[in-house]
């Protein structure tokens, strides 16, 4: 059973590794650039008060800091809800009164996460789109310098 949990783990990280790279070569690696062209503009630009520079250079990251924040929720809502149908599944076959011992609980365990990664994958693309939309909305954001 471990090996088979293993292949449906595989398969949900390879999904969301798939969409985050994506992002990251859609929008991410833009948004990147983008911040240090902004804060090294803020260090050249002589007009700039020394005190000030560093908050400029601060400001400069907010994009990208806010769409890091975004990913993560996103990330963490998306695990949290993988382990809540994981939890269930052992919980209801537990609940059915098959001991855990039993080969039919495994079976019927494995039944459950499979259709737990199957309905997870399903929400991979709209999670990658919610992310692009973010993307999007981060990108046009003008940075302050």
């Amino acid at each position: 059973m471990d090996a088979a949990v293993g292949a449906l783990q595989n398969r949900l990280a390879d999904s969301v590794s798939e969409t985050l790279k994506t992002v990251e070569n859609e929008g991410l690696r833009k948004m990147q650039a983008d911040m240090y062209k902004c804060s090294a503009s803020c260090a050249e630009d002589k007009s700039i008060p020394a005190e000030r520079v560093q908050s400029c250079i601060e400001s400069c990251g907010r994009v990208l800091g806010s769409f890091h924040e975004e990913v993560s929720r996103e990330l963490e809502t998306f695990q949290n809800r993988f382990q809540r149908c994981a939890m269930d599944c052992q919980d209801r076959v537990r609940d059915s009164g098959i001991h855990a011992n039993d080969s039919e609980f495994q079976n019927k365990v494995l039944t459950c996460l499979t259709k737990c990664t199957d309905d997870h994958v399903k929400l991979v693309g709209p999670m990658g789109k919610r992310l692009e939309t973010s993307m999007n909305k981060a990108l046009k954001e003008r940075l302050p310098h």
